[in-house]
């Protein structure tokens, strides 16, 4: 190289100009990261068993999820009260589309059930979620435990809300009242 101090000056005015473009790079222009997936779950508000939870919610539901468009694999695990499904589905496929239309056959399978008595929620698999998300609590004892009972619920959804930074507090469970 005859002109070194040239060259090199070149050199980092190409790499200076691809660092302040990359910054100012628009994001639509990053492809899309995010896995083609999408998951479920489905609480049921008193335990059945797991034999009846498999029968009465896990196959329905399962079975539901494989006459999808696009579905590749489906894993199931559930429990007494709740089951959890994740979907993979063929590269391409709209995932947004699908989870809407997923949600859509879980109401109706929903309505079948007594009113109130089941919660079910698709979603889509999003790796920024796991950024947003910060904490879960869990407050688990038996159900005559006198501390548990004494919890105001509504009050403790306020309270969570108002700490600063927290976008959204959801409350799952908890004793039911009877008159």
């Amino acid at each position: 190289v005859r002109r070194p101090v040239t060259t090199t000056m070149l050199f980092a005015s190409v790499v200076l100009l691809g660092c302040i473009s990359f910054t100012r790079l628009p994001v639509q222009f990053f492809p899309d990261i995010n896995p083609p997936m999408m998951g479920c779950r489905v609480y049921y508000r008193r335990p059945l068993g797991i034999e009846a939870m498999e029968r009465r919610v896990i196959i329905p539901v399962e079975s539901m999820i494989a006459q999808l468009p696009g579905v590749q694999e489906i894993w199931a695990s559930g429990g007494d009260n709740r089951c959890y499904f994740s979907i993979r589905l063929d590269y391409g496929t709209d995932v947004r589309f699908r989870v809407v239309e997923l949600q859509e056959q879980l109401d109706r399978f929903r309505r079948t059930f007594p009113k109130y008595s089941m919660s079910c929620r698709a979603y889509p698999y999003d790796n920024s979620r796991r950024n947003r998300e910060a904490m879960e609590i869990a407050l688990v004892g038996p159900p005559e435990d006198p501390y548990l009972e004494a919890i105001n619920i509504q009050k403790l959804e306020q309270r969570l809300g108002e700490i600063e930074g927290v976008a959204d507090v959801g409350v799952w469970g908890g004793q039911d009242s009877f008159i």
